[in-house]
């Protein structure tokens, strides 16, 4: 009988134990702290890819600036030069005598010396800053986020009035009194023209201010001697009239015809405007330069940005296979220890039953007549004295709590170094010839065109 009671004592104290895995209770929890750990990995990630994106986004900023500030400098120096250039060829298809009269201002005009327009250096996004070893740069700033404990609290073994906590390296009382952790800039011009003037050096030039020119039909007569301007004194660049040649100021000056000086002072300033014009066409082939770079900048920063994307939707599926793989491992053993606590339980039910009608069966002898319970009394004792091993509770029935969830953002991270690699050289493609191509993770080159032979040089980023 006592035998019989401390039995089912016992199956009693294993149905309870049993009824911790079969109401999920156990395995549920640890499956939301698993959850809970790797949210925390891709909250992780998605914080990081903002930052990364951000940083993108403030770098095309300020590139996008600097090319619209070279532009409107680029706009005013074309439009500078442009003015300059009517201006001058105005002053060629000028009458003769006006445009001698104008000769020496408009030859100081075209002599203007204008810096070479140039390009903006480091205009483009540094793509490779964006994209170099991101996956393992990404991968080593996440060890700051995990931990490593040499020790981890077995929560199937933790006293009833302690709680553990959720990464299994500290305990506290239910009361929240604390135990002891168990744990471990460009280039200037300096030549401006415009409404305001025209400045070189030390001299200013309104490009608007006209000579004062005959209406069309009239002469030009000299303002001292009424005569008219038929001589050009070549000492002092203006034209003359008869009278003025033989006037004390201009003693012992040469003097030629006024349509033959015309003719080779034109000449002389055809060849001065030259290079002007030549300097529009550099200007405006940087123009042109500067507004393409400016559109590059945009769908650069827009793939760089998908690059950025994508190299962090990796690693989120990383995490997500690693979360499934652990789960489903969680899972199997849930299925293995409620198996295992089904089968105990089952045994211990026809244990119990087999007892109870054994008792059963004493009790009735004990109410049998003397002479009916003494002829039967052999058996009985027989039966009474069955012997029964004492039943035993299921070792290692609970969950290996600690198995799934110790170090567990640790172990994630460190099989997470699997899927990255570190290149100490990475290719630079903005400095990459437009006839090589260069793979997403700026680690190698493939040739565009296999027909043509190229002699691409890169600039290599060690890091």
């Amino acid at each position: 009988m006592h035998k019989a009671k401390e039995t089912t004592a016992s199956i009693s104290k294993c149905g309870h134990r049993s009824t911790y895995i079969f109401d999920d209770s156990q395995a549920q929890h640890t499956e939301r702290q698993i959850k809970d750990a790797f949210e925390k990995l891709h909250q992780f990630l998605r914080q990081e890819e903002e930052a990364r994106i951000a940083a993108l986004k403030e770098e095309e900023e300020q590139k996008s600036q600097m090319m619209k500030k070279k532009i409107e400098e680029m706009n005013r120096e074309i439009s500078s030069l442009s003015d300059t250039i009517r201006a001058l060829e105005e002053e060629l298809r000028a009458e003769d005598v006006s445009f001698l009269q104008n000769y020496s201002i408009t030859v100081k005009r075209a002599q203007c010396i204008l810096p070479d327009p140039k390009t903006v250096s480091g205009a483009l996004i540094d793509v490779s800053k964006h994209l170099g070893n991101l996956k393992f740069r990404v991968w080593e700033k996440m060890q700051g986020t995990v931990q490593y404990s040499p020790v981890i609290l077995d929560p199937n073994t933790a006293h009833t009035d302690l709680l553990m906590s959720d990464d299994l390296t500290s305990v506290r009382l239910n009361n929240t009194q604390k135990l002891p952790d168990i744990t471990e800039r460009f280039d200037k011009c300096t030549c401006v023209v415009g409404s305001e003037g025209f400045t070189s050096g030390s001299h200013t030039w309104d490009i608007q201010e006209k000579s004062q020119r005959p209406s069309a039909g009239s002469e030009v007569i000299c303002s001292l001697h009424k005569e008219k301007l038929k001589l050009f004194c070549q000492e002092d660049k203006q034209p003359v009239c008869f009278v003025c040649q033989t006037s004390r100021k201009h003693s012992n000056h040469k003097f030629c015809p006024v349509d033959e000086a015309a003719l080779d002072c034109k000449e002389e300033l055809q060849t001065a405007l030259k290079p002007l014009q030549e300097k529009l066409k550099v200007c405006n082939e940087v123009k042109l330069s500067c507004d393409q770079t400016a559109e590059h900048i945009k769908s650069q920063a827009q793939h760089t940005e998908r690059q950025i994307k994508d190299v962090f939707e990796k690693l989120h599926q990383v995490l997500r296979e690693e979360e499934e793989a652990r789960i489903a491992a969680l899972k199997e053993e849930e299925e293995q220890k409620s198996q295992l606590i089904k089968k105990k339980i089952e045994e211990m039910n026809r244990e119990i039953s087999s007892l109870s009608d054994t008792i059963r069966a004493l009790k009735k002898e004990l109410k049998a007549e003397d002479v009916s319970f003494l002829q039967n009394f052999s058996i009985t004792l027989k039966r009474a004295q069955c012997i029964l091993p004492d039943p035993k509770t299921v070792s290692g029935a609970l969950i290996d709590v600690s198995k799934h969830l110790g170090n567990l953002k640790f172990r994630v991270w460190e099989k997470m170094q699997e899927t990255v690699q570190y290149s100490p050289v990475i290719l630079d493609p903005n400095t990459a010839h437009p006839d090589l191509l260069v793979s997403d993770d700026l680690t190698s080159v493939l040739r565009a065109l296999p027909q043509v032979h190229t002699a691409g040089t890169f600039r290599l980023v060690i890091v």
